[in-house]
């Protein structure tokens, strides 16, 4: 209340560099409180688990991809559940729980920008290692599904020349002079 009118004050009295002051503090709050209403939100959503207290690996990689959108001050204070996701997700990796259509090329990227972030956050070697294996593993089944799906197709063509034109014979050359 007071912020605005000081802001009219300002506007009245023709003092433009506080009129262009306010606002800036005023543009600096609004996104402040908008940065805390997404990341309770995100807090929120990273919180969700499964009945048996872990994250399933689709809300392990939903918290990630929220983490990465965390300011680095905000992410720094929340190392934690950062940790608590890679363990989650390192969990369903090795006990073979991720399902064949989580191997993408889209989650692989994600999965690398993790570990970049910790890379480049200076994280402990224990979590940088931890996404090493998880981001080498993922490679590995999105290579595996791409081949499989590549020697399906191939497969599935007996004639380079498929089509109703394959099937009629090729005309002899005398055929074509007249």
């Amino acid at each position: 209340q007071q912020h605005w009118t000081a802001l009219h004050k300002a506007t009245i009295t023709g003092n433009y560099d506080l009129v262009r002051l306010l606002l800036s503090e005023a543009s600096k709050t609004n996104e402040n409180k908008a940065k805390n209403e997404d990341n309770e939100k995100l807090e929120s959503q990273a919180d969700i688990t499964t009945e048996n207290g872990t994250n399933s690996p689709i809300i392990a990689l939903q918290a990630l991809t929220e983490i990465l959108g965390w300011d680095a001050n905000y992410r720094a204070d929340h190392k934690d559940k950062l940790f608590q996701t890679v363990e989650d997700l390192c969990k369903h990796v090795m006990e073979g729980k991720i399902d064949k259509n989580l191997y993408t090329e889209e989650n692989l990227i994600l999965l690398n920008d993790i570990f970049d972030m910790c890379c480049m956050e200076n994280d402990s070697s224990d979590i940088t290692d931890v996404m090493q294996y998880i981001s080498d593993y993922w490679y590995q089944m999105v290579r595996k599904i791409d081949l499989a799906e590549r020697k399906t197709l191939a497969d599935g063509k007996d004639d380079f020349n498929e089509g109703p034109q394959a099937k009629r014979p090729r005309k002899m050359r005398t055929d074509l002079d007249n």
